[in-house]
């Protein structure tokens, strides 16, 4: 697989991610008053927004926009 595909791809599948944890974490069902998988899902969508952000850095031309992930690593 080409390295920029790869790439896109790893992008996308982040965002994805950082979305669909994001989502969770403001349906009360999904995501009950458990503090330990708060923090969790939390911690994992931070670290998914930073891993985004450095390739964002090395690579302007990523697919995704850059604010959105700059907003979750400053929490």
């Amino acid at each position: 697989m080409d390295e920029p595909i790869r790439r896109d791809v790893i992008a996308i599948a982040l965002n994805n991610l950082i979305e669909s944890i994001t989502l969770s974490l403001e349906d009360k069902e999904i995501c009950q008053n458990n503090a330990e998988d708060r923090e969790y899902l939390e911690f994992l969508a931070i670290s998914a927004a930073t891993i985004l952000k450095e390739m964002a850095d090395t690579d302007p031309n990523l697919p995704i926009s850059k604010p959105k992930w700059d907003e979750l690593t400053k929490r």
